[in-house]
């Protein structure tokens, strides 16, 4: 994990951002000496598949359940 200084990475925001993309690795931001962000490149195939559709999310559905809430 690289670690990068607030003031660095708000001047060189693009650069950095390319070089994270590129290496595919992450990035801690440090502002004041303590963590303040991370950035994380998108690894698309994580994303791949992660999503499923149901064609009806609104019709009641044939289980009972209870709440034990008051």
């Amino acid at each position: 994990m690289n670690t990068i200084a607030y003031s660095d990475f708000s001047e060189k925001f693009t650069f950095l951002i390319e070089e994270i993309v590129k290496n595919n690795e992450m990035a801690l931001i440090m502002k004041n000496g303590k963590p303040f962000f991370k950035i994380l490149p998108v690894n698309e195939n994580k994303l791949k598949d992660s999503i499923i559709f149901e064609s009806d999310i609104v019709s009641p559905i044939d289980e009972k359940w209870e709440s034990n809430c008051r």
